[in-house]
């Protein structure tokens, strides 16, 4: 089940889950994704955040070279200052495509992994794919935050820490 702009609970704030709560909400949710992309063709979602999925817990699912990541209570802890402007979409807003704009690189804590995660690129700041997996991230955790892409149409927009 796929929720819609309409719907309040894309702007609420998730509730914090276990890690084996974040994997049966992830499982599913992988499993939308998957069925979502191989059914569409021409637009393929990269990722989906709980809440747009129905549920009130922060996990989101993101493809990584084509594999699911599962990221349960993420955050993001650091990120580049320099920004970039790309066009994306959203599942929630399908008729939707906006010009937003994402931080270059990101560092990630997620309670699944031990370290960090990276995503972007600290050397090459024209490295498409590495600007496009830090970008699909960043959308999915501001779900998790109650923040859609609409928040991020202007170079002032709210940085990470201040969510």
């Amino acid at each position: 089940m796929r929720i819609l702009a309409e719907n309040p609970l894309l702007k609420k704030k998730c509730k914090l889950v276990t890690i084996d709560q974040g994997r049966l909400i992830a499982r599913r949710m992988v499993a939308y994704l998957l069925a979502n992309n191989k059914k569409n063709k021409t637009h393929k979602a990269l990722g989906i955040a709980a809440n747009q999925f129905g549920i009130d817990a922060a996990v989101a699912v993101v493809l990584i070279k084509q594999k699911p990541l599962i990221l349960i209570n993420p955050k993001i802890k650091k990120f580049s200052e320099i920004k970039f402007l790309h066009k994306e979409g959203c599942l929630s807003f399908p008729n939707e495509v906006l010009d937003v704009y994402r931080h270059f690189w990101i560092e990630v804590e997620s309670d699944n992994f031990n370290n960090t995660l990276f995503f972007g690129n600290h050397v090459d700041q024209n490295s498409l794919a590495d600007m496009l997996e830090s970008a699909v991230v960043q959308h999915e955790i501001a779900h998790l935050n109650g923040l859609t892409f609409h928040d991020f149409q202007w170079t002032t927009s709210l940085n990470p820490s201040e969510w």
